[in-house]
């Protein structure tokens, strides 16, 4: 069911889904917070699945956005017309924004749809899925994946309309004929960039490469942002992934050797995560979100992940040092907080980075309410460190810390950041509250009511145990 009809705001993705998964219809607007709740096996992972994987398509963390059919289009970019676009940049200085020629965005347009087989695949490899249609709602024919973007300066949206169906998966994208471009230093150095290597001879043939992504940069939008996924479950996988890499290690070893095992296979999200955590490098950091993850450390887990390579095997090992201890405790010994915790902190100490999306299951799993309602605060000052942030929720104090984080006033401008509780402008927050009906699940954004909180359910089931109590109560024989 679709709730609003408004475009997304500049620098958001909007995202509709029609018969997805177990989704009916959806229209998301990914915003700086964004939050999916509601019961169980009602999409809410289906969509953050789906979010990432579009991040991983188009954006800095998947394998590129250069599929071989956009390498092709590619080499049709007019280099001429688009130099002397750029020279005129680098004339008027005063410039803000520019219109790139006609037959710039009409071959942007051709390279995005020829994407859609490669687009499928990604989306298919993130569930783990045999093939697109799998993901498609049971009794219908196809699915489609609508993608807005409005970029700052242009009136109409951009959007691509992704259909996965039997026959075959299709990309259209639609971009307004005068896609205006915003001009800043940014973009001034990359105009700079391009003249100085088509001067060259031969010319470098990167050159046109490099266009194309100056070009799919003013569209994508947001969507170029690397993504990360922590899904449900890290405990277990935190606990596993030694054993995990092992037999990776012995099936890569003995390829060719011994029939092919007939194991299940990884869904992406799940591969990817596993694969970030063995690539750790202890001498890599975030100079983003390290400090993020040191706070987490202190104000919740009382205690330190540690992280130690083996030369044997070269993949880390990872430990858990409880406050005022000189020696490190396995996190196979130490508590499912700690367990659950560890891989936020490892990847905000040594992965995310600012304008990064961070994707986080069941943030609540383990989490005394108390330290959930910590967790939430530390999620909201990572978004205002310019992380964006998604999860996906069962958890009433989550909600109800958030609801109280976007009405407490926020600092006045120039003022220094102290010791006081966090804020965020109630436009940066978006929930999302997933609901089943009779043939599938429905979407709609929830708001604060009178008393500033989410109404999102969890009140009923409060009410409900009260009424089942009150009855019980009265039900009591009474004592002499």
């Amino acid at each position: 069911m679709l709730m609003r009809d408004s475009s997304p705001q500049a620098g958001n993705i909007e995202v509709t889904v029609k018969d997805f998964g177990p989704i009916v219809e959806a229209r998301v607007d990914l915003r700086p917070f964004t939050v999916f709740v509601g019961p169980s096996n009602t999409g809410k992972s289906f969509l953050a699945v789906l979010t990432y994987a579009l991040h991983r398509h188009f954006g800095r963390s998947g394998r590129g956005y250069y599929p071989r059919t956009v390498v092709r289009r590619v080499n049709d970019i007019d280099l001429a017309t688009f130099l002397e676009f750029v020279r005129d940049i680098l004339v008027d200085t005063g410039r803000k924004s520019a219109v790139l020629p006609e037959s710039m965005v009409d071959g942007l347009r051709r390279g995005l749809d020829d994407t859609a087989a490669s687009l499928a695949l990604e989306i298919q490899r993130c569930f783990g899925a045999g093939a697109p249609t799998e993901l498609v709602r049971r009794g219908r024919k196809s699915a489609t994946v609508h993608i807005h973007h409005r970029v700052t300066g242009s009136v109409e949206p951009i959007s691509q309309v992704l259909t996965l169906a039997d026959e075959e998966q299709t990309l259209k994208t639609t971009i307004p004929e005068e896609l205006t471009v915003s001009l800043g230093d940014h973009e001034r150095e990359r105009a700079y960039y391009f003249l100085r290597v088509a001067e060259l001879e031969p010319p470098n043939p990167l050159v046109r490469m490099r266009i194309w992504q100056f070009l799919a940069e003013q569209v994508l939008g947001s969507l170029l942002r690397s993504a990360h996924y922590l899904p449900a479950d890290r405990t277990g996988v935190m606990h596993a992934h030694q054993f995990v890499v092992g037999a990776l290690i012995n099936s890569a070893s003995m390829a060719g050797l011994r029939p092919t095992s007939s194991a299940a296979t990884l869904s992406g999200v799940l591969a990817d995560f596993i694969e970030r955590l063995i690539s750790i490098a202890p001498d890599h950091g975030s100079v983003t979100a390290r400090g993020f993850g040191t706070t987490i450390e202190k104000s919740i887990m009382n205690g330190s992940i540690k992280l130690d390579s083996k030369e044997a095997s070269d993949y880390p090992h990872f430990a858990f040092r409880p406050g005022g201890w000189k020696s490190d405790l396995p996190l196979a010994r130490a508590s499912s907080m700690i367990s659950e915790l560890a891989p936020v902190v490892l990847y905000l100490r040594h992965i995310v980075m600012r304008d990064d999306l961070l994707i986080v299951e069941e943030p609540e799993s383990h989490l005394h309410p108390a330290m959930q309602v910590e967790f939430t605060r530390q999620l909201a000052k990572l978004v205002n460190a310019g992380v964006r942030v998604l999860v996906t929720t069962h958890s009433e104090w989550l909600l109800e810390a958030l609801a109280n984080i976007v009405q407490r006033p926020g600092r006045n401008a120039g003022e220094e950041e102290k010791s006081e509780p966090v804020s965020l402008e109630a436009p940066q927050v978006g929930i999302w509250l997933f609901q089943p009906s009779n043939d599938g699940a429905t979407v709609k954004e929830i708001r604060p009511d009178e008393s500033g909180l989410y109404p999102s359910g969890f009140d009923d089931v409060a009410v409900e145990l009260h009424n089942d109590w009150a009855a019980i109560r009265s039900e009591e024989p009474i004592e002499p």
